[in-house]
């Protein structure tokens, strides 16, 4: 679970670092980290539940293949 954390944690510092709402006119609100399996999500954030806001704090929400679905729909 920590070497989760801290690879999920290394991936929300560097999509912060793109920016990338600066290249699309300010019309993204938020960017989409997907994580490809439900328990590579759950487990880190039951190791670190903080894990969620420190990725809200950079406009960043992480998405397991259910958050992904419900939110394309």
């Amino acid at each position: 679970q920590e070497q989760l954390v801290r690879a999920l944690k290394e991936e929300i510092k560097t999509l912060a670092k793109r920016d990338y709402a600066s290249h699309a006119h300010h019309s993204i609100e938020f960017v989409v980290l997907y994580v490809p399996r439900e328990s590579m999500l759950r487990r880190p954030l039951e190791h670190d539940p903080d894990l969620l806001e420190t990725a809200f704090k950079h406009n960043i929400i992480l998405a397991s293949p259910l958050i992904l679905m419900a939110m394309l729909k």
